[in-house]
């Protein structure tokens, strides 16, 4: 009985970790609008509430689940679930005057998806304009479950009017 209750813990671990991963996965919302001459691009976790007009698609809005781009995408019920491969997701946004290409990538809290901090997944992102490098590979979140003190990259403004790229960091507490 005694190892019976103890599989059904383990069992019920193991499926609070696989549910934590889901919930802790981090998402893009890309926003290219070529009339406003601008492209929007907003860093959020999915558990976080919708932000006001963000939750609505619109022509020219896209969404990239980091979780989505690292293999397995869902662990077995039983077993180590070990990430064995990261994608990368290859976006345009055409606005007028240049062709800007945006290169997001996973960056997972640990490679082991059921060890600590194996539920979140950031991610980075590179841009480039008219094939040119525009902005180096910048990471969204750089203390990612981690103890230190950092900040998290929640917005890119992009205008075709402006040399470089808006961004907003938020200090985290």
């Amino acid at each position: 009985m005694m190892f019976r209750n103890a599989i059904a813990a383990v069992s019920l671990m193991l499926l609070s970790l696989a549910l934590s991963a889901q919930s802790q996965a981090q998402q893009v919302i890309i926003q290219c609008d070529s009339k406003a001459g601008e492209m929007n691009i907003r860093y959020r976790a999915s558990v976080e509430p919708e932000s006001p007009g963000v939750s609505d698609p619109s022509p020219g809005t896209q969404r990239i689940d980091f979780s989505s781009l690292v293999r397995p995408t869902v662990c077995p019920e039983s077993g180590v679930c070990m990430i064995t491969e990261l994608k990368e997701a290859k976006l345009t946004c055409q606005l007028p005057g240049a062709i800007y290409g945006l290169t997001f990538k996973p960056v997972p809290g640990n490679s082991n998806r059921q060890g600590m901090c194996g539920g979140v997944i950031s991610g980075t992102v590179e841009i480039k304009k008219n094939a040119q490098p525009f902005m180096p590979k910048t990471s969204f979140d750089t203390a990612m479950c981690s103890d230190k003190e950092d900040a998290v990259l929640e917005f890119i403004h992009i205008a075709v009017n402006k040399k470089s790229p808006e961004l907003r960091w938020r200090k985290l507490p």
